[in-house]
């Protein structure tokens, strides 16, 4: 399969599939020309040939590429959750850049679990239990996690604490004067919601179960659990535990607009590309995707190439990102 005969189903030119799939110039294209061109490519089944490419720059002959399978074990489509199609996307383009094979599996069967162990090795995108982290290691010990809290077990992880970014996004709102504050997302004990916890009882604020809304982090959960914490009027602020989840409650407060309540102030989890597209704007915590995506590929690439041997955790921090979501709160008095 050729970048010619990409770029003629996509109706590109062959540099802009070629800079596109090499991730050497990420401005080269638009997001959607640039999702056009990578799903052609996995639809045609595209494999990066390092021969044609150590010719071309006069090194000799290069080895074979790589071939990594990515595996989503909580999704069965990437389009379910924004923040992991785009995670999916950096992981993708790096992996492609260095000239591997790139196979995607979501919600594998054992069935498509035993395909593992052809693999060179295996990115695991997006958290998963110990069992799950068992199976694959059965079929294939080189891999990495990709997540947002760190897990336990026999292998290497890159990791965005969401404990610490929900820490973070509470404290901005108890730093705008907010101490009423809700939690929309997973109400277990998943990082966030300790996040969220930790952060109030470190102010002295109480936990007020009233204000805990569990929810399965989509946009409509987020939208109805918004409509009812507003029908119950006790919070000024709601933390949610994805941009997913948040933009469905700014949809909620769209539709409760020019009704006599004060303002609510709204942050979350992710930086998606649509949490800048947002009315407001949607303050959030960034979690750095392309970053993490490449050094988990460095790592997976590292170990195959027998570069280190003990299991490594690299964390990256999450950053707040200040939009027009949030609101400085004035009590009554």
């Amino acid at each position: 399969m050729s970048l010619k005969e990409i770029a003629a189903m996509t109706g590109t030119s062959v540099s802009t599939v070629s800079r596109v799939l090499s991730g050497k110039n990420p401005k080269c294209a638009s997001q959607p020309v640039a999702d056009r061109i990578r799903a052609a490519a996995r639809e045609l089944g595209y494999v990066p040939n390092p021969h044609a490419q150590a010719l071309k720059t006069g090194k000799g002959d290069a080895p074979a590429p790589w071939l990594v399978a990515v595996v989503v074990f909580r999704l069965s489509s990437l389009a379910e959750d924004p923040f992991f199609e785009e995670l999916y996307r950096c992981v993708e383009t790096e992996l492609l850049a260095r000239s591997c094979q790139v196979r995607l599996l979501t919600q594998p069967d054992s069935a498509a679990l035993d395909t593992l162990s052809a693999a060179d090795g295996v990115v695991l995108l997006g958290r998963c239990d110990q069992s799950r982290i068992a199976a694959v290691r059965e079929r294939n010990r080189n891999l990495v996690g990709l997540w947002r809290n760190p897990m336990e077990g026999a292998l290497d992880q890159v990791f965005c604490s969401g404990e610490k970014a929900a820490q973070t996004a509470v404290d901005y709102l108890i730093s705008l004067g907010h101490r009423d504050i809700a939690y929309i997302g997973d109400g277990s004990a998943e990082g966030r919601f300790v996040g969220y916890t930790h952060a109030l009882l470190a102010h002295q604020i109480p936990i007020r179960l009233p204000l805990v809304y569990e929810t399965d982090q989509t946009r409509e959960e987020g939208r109805s659990a918004m409509e009812r914490l507003l029908e119950a009027g006790q919070a000024t602020a709601v933390l949610c535990a994805n941009d997913w989840t948040a933009l469905g409650v700014l949809e909620a407060l769209k539709a409760h607009r020019g009704r006599k309540t004060p303002p609510v102030s709204v942050v979350s989890i992710d930086n998606i590309s649509a949490a800048a597209r947002s009315v407001p704007m949607l303050t959030t915590m960034n979690v750095p995707r392309q970053d993490m995506a490449h050094l988990a590929v460095t790592l997976l690439l590292d170990r195959l190439e027998r570069g280190h041997s003990e299991y490594l955790s690299l964390e990256l921090p999450a950053r707040l990102m200040e939009r027009d979501s949030c609101y400085v709160n004035i009590p009554s008095q």
